[in-house]
């Protein structure tokens, strides 16, 4: 005679649902962290990228205002009021003149460069760069200090939304210095939200002294 015995060995079905919604908090809770992770590291990313430039562009500024020093050369010619004025007070000026040549805060064109003001400054797609621009050469010639690493300006990953120069002393009984003001962005781009291109800012100042002053 055969009896038939209950077999008590698998899971419940209210066992089962513990366990699936166990399962699922828990690939929740690691697909939260693991988004976590990748945004602050692409935000890191992108706070290093401005903190290069901001270092390439004083490192470069820093020499030759210490190197070559300032200048007043006034034949440098140009079609833009902005760029005749030299108003170092005040709201301060784009553009800085040295011995030799000028570092231009613009935008650059086919043949030339445009001033970034108005909306060009907060547009994210309008790429406003540095450029330093021998008295001799034209502006197509300018080179662009923003972004050094990536040389093709329609991938530049860095903007300048705004750039002041402010130069004191008269170089005789006082040094002439300049102070400098940069405010940096990221340029938008594959694998960058635009959340991330509108949160990411770096403000910078810094003054520099020309070398070599008498008193």
């Amino acid at each position: 005679m055969f009896t038939i015995k209950n077999n008590t060995s698998g899971f419940t079905l209210v066992e089962l649902m513990i366990a699936m919604t166990i399962f699922g908090m828990m690939s929740v809770m690691v697909i939260t962290i693991y988004f976590s992770t990748t945004q602050t590291s692409r935000s890191l990313n992108a706070q290093r990228e401005l903190a290069e430039t901001a270092r390439e562009i004083i490192e470069r500024i820093s020499e030759d205002v210490r190197e070559r020093g300032f200048g007043d050369n006034t034949a440098f010619d140009t079609n833009y009021a902005l760029w005749k004025s030299y108003d170092y007070t005040g709201l301060g000026s784009e553009y800085l003149n040295l011995m030799s040549g000028r570092y231009v805060y613009g935008a650059k064109k086919i043949s030339g460069m445009d001033p970034c003001i108005g909306t060009k400054k907060t547009d994210p797609w309008t790429h406003c760069g540095l450029y330093y621009v021998e008295y001799s050469d034209n502006w197509a010639a300018g080179y662009n200090l923003v972004d050094s690493y990536t040389p093709d300006e329609s991938r530049k990953r860095v903007k300048i939304e705004d750039m002041r120069f402010y130069v004191s002393g008269d170089g005789l009984t006082t040094s002439r210095k300049v102070m400098m003001r940069l405010d940096l962005s990221l340029m938008p781009r594959n694998g960058i939200s635009q959340s991330l291109v509108s949160t990411t800012k770096l403000h910078i100042q810094t003054t520099i002294s020309e070398r070599g002053w008498r008193k």
